[in-house]
């Protein structure tokens, strides 16, 4: 079996890097006006996930650098489950930054709403494509119901935004309801895992551990968001 890769030691370079990433993702959140016409009450929540996002995107992006390092000085060696996740997450802030970039079009009436949400349901394909690698690959049955559950997921969003180009809001409201229940139990099975590897000894590398705290965050805050809605809606 094929060691794992060993990752360059974190050092203020990296610190250095998290933090233009994350301002960079910040700053193009705040370019985008993305949440120029959400309600009052939505306000709170939606400041908090451009925080945390701009950090864990940041931080995923970071990680790939670091990935890249390890490989540009061996490339071979095994990956950790988190290095996939690494990999999702700068796949990810490449889909953010589509929609960002497409979202002040749709405001100024540039390209219709069923434009938009194709182009986003077609750049949410790749991390479904990602999340299948990383199921074939894994060889630990747990990482891989992890991953597939990903991959569930990650494929429920992009039917779902396929939905709202098509103006089908019967069935994107149905596969909200699905996605949050799989979502939750990703998240349930991902601390599990997690737990079990740190509980056995696992060797892990920062890298692999910057996959797992950036994913937690993103699903952290997608369940969030829905609780926010649920308690805070004005009556």
């Amino acid at each position: 079996m094929d060691e794992p890769i060993r990752a360059p030691r974190l050092g203020i370079v990296h610190l250095l890097a998290w933090t233009f990433a994350s301002a960079f993702c910040m700053a193009a959140y705040r370019w985008s006006n993305i949440y120029a016409d959400v309600p009052d009450f939505m306000a709170p929540i939606y400041m908090a996930q451009l925080l945390i996002h701009g950090m864990a995107f940041g931080a995923g992006v970071t990680a790939m650098c670091g990935m890249l390092q390890s490989w540009s000085i061996s490339r071979r060696g095994m990956w950790h489950p988190g290095y996939w996740l690494v990999v999702i997450q700068t796949t990810g802030a490449v889909q953010l930054l589509v929609l960002l970039v497409a979202t002040p079009f749709l405001r100024d009436g540039f390209i219709p709403q069923s434009i938009y949400y194709s182009i986003v349901a077609v750049a949410s394909l790749p991390t479904v494509c990602i999340y299948i690698l990383a199921t074939v690959f894994a060889t630990n049955a747990s990482w891989r119901a992890v991953f597939l559950l990903g991959c569930g997921t990650s494929l429920l969003s992009a039917i779902q935004y396929l939905a709202i180009a098509l103006s089908m809001l019967a069935v994107w409201g149905t596969l909200n309801v699905v996605g949050n229940v799989v979502t939750a139990i990703a998240f349930l099975l991902l601390l599990s895992v997690c737990c079990v590897d740190l509980a056995k000894r696992i060797p892990r590398d920062w890298i692999h551990w910057t996959g797992i705290a950036t994913n937690i965050c993103h699903i952290f805050l997608a369940l969030s968001l829905q609780l926010w809605v649920m308690l805070a809606r004005p009556n």
